[in-house]
């Protein structure tokens, strides 16, 4: 199950290397979130052999893949594929993702070894961590060479990126699905945590290979959603200290630039919001503003701005999940 949003035609990679698996999947589903430049029309005149549905209202990414979800359920599938519309599968990945789910009963959810686009040989993620104490959350192995986790098989993980992930149905019907009230961010790092609490495990099978460019992603979201998930999956101390964190982090973005202004006021809008029980899509008038700091990818290029995430170097990989 693909979710699209104006992405034609860079999204043929996407297609023509799920369509090209050495194990084919046995159905694909578009969930296209309302595109208004004819990328969805196009996407499905050049592909008729997959299903193409158009979402009533631009709807954002977490709530087109539950859509996706709900109907692929409805359907009884055993296992559904999530992707996003830049991720390529290596030609064997399905094959494998698919065959873990039917070696291991008691596996919920398995995602391959992740690595850049734009950097073909650096790894992206090799499965989410969460970091004891304080629930951070990076991906583990990012900037590492590739060939260096390729082939390690599986490796149990707290969480796994929704860029591509094979998820079981009866573990979704067991946890629940995405949590849409999010819009974007940190509904995959709760999933994943939730299915652990929850007697599921949960791999990153290094042996398949996907490659993905992570975007610019909103502070806003990004601190609103990490306190909501902490609040629902973590001890009260543990959202507590993170509330704390973003608190003296807008003292130090306040005075170090005119952009750290904007993230310093990115994260009161946010804490705010989390306080309210605001949820859903920004505002209109919120701008957005990014952070591109070492855990997204920011330092793939060049120097990552400083953040009050850690560095990956500094973080403690955890198999399981903390309490």
């Amino acid at each position: 199950m693909l979710v699209h949003f104006r992405f034609w035609p860079e999204v043929r990679h996407t297609v023509d290397a799920l369509l090209g698996q050495t194990r084919p999947p046995d159905q694909v589903l578009v969930v296209d979130d309302r595109s208004d430049d004819g990328s969805a029309v196009a996407l499905a005149d050049a592909y008729p052999e997959l299903e193409v549905i158009v979402a009533p209202v631009n709807r954002g990414c977490v709530a087109n893949f539950n859509a996706g979800l709900e109907e692929m359920l409805r359907r009884g599938v055993d296992a559904v594929l999530l992707m996003t519309h830049e991720t390529e599968l290596e030609p064997d990945a399905l094959e494998r993702l698919v065959a873990r789910l039917e070696e291991r009963p008691e596996v919920g959810a398995v995602g391959p070894l992740i690595g850049f686009l734009s950097a073909r040989d650096t790894v992206f993620s090799a499965g989410g961590m969460l970091i004891s104490g304080s629930w951070q959350n990076p991906h583990a192995g990012m900037y590492e060479p590739l060939g260096r986790w390729r082939g390690r098989g599986p490796r149990p993980v707290p969480w796994l990126d929704t860029a591509c992930v094979l998820a079981r149905a009866a573990a979704l019907r067991d946890t629940g699905l995405l949590e849409q009230r999010y819009f974007h961010y940190y509904d995959d790092v709760q999933l994943g945590v939730q299915l652990n609490q929850a007697g599921w495990a949960v791999e990153c099978l290094c042996d398949a290979v996907a490659r993905q460019e992570p975007g610019a992603l909103s502070e806003y979201y990004r601190v609103r959603n990490r306190l909501g998930f902490l609040r629902e999956t973590a001890p009260r101390r543990v959202w507590l200290r993170a509330l704390a964190t973003h608190l003296r982090q807008i003292g130090v973005d306040a005075v170090s630039s005119a952009h750290g202004r904007r993230l310093a006021v990115a994260q009161a809008r946010a804490i705010r919001d989390f306080a309210r029980g605001s949820w859903g899509r920004a505002p209109a008038r919120y701008p957005s503003t990014s952070r591109r700091d070492h855990a997204t990818g920011g330092a793939l290029h060049g120097p990552a701005e400083r953040s009050w995430a850690p560095e990956l170097a500094s973080a403690r990989t955890l198999s399981g999940t903390p309490s």
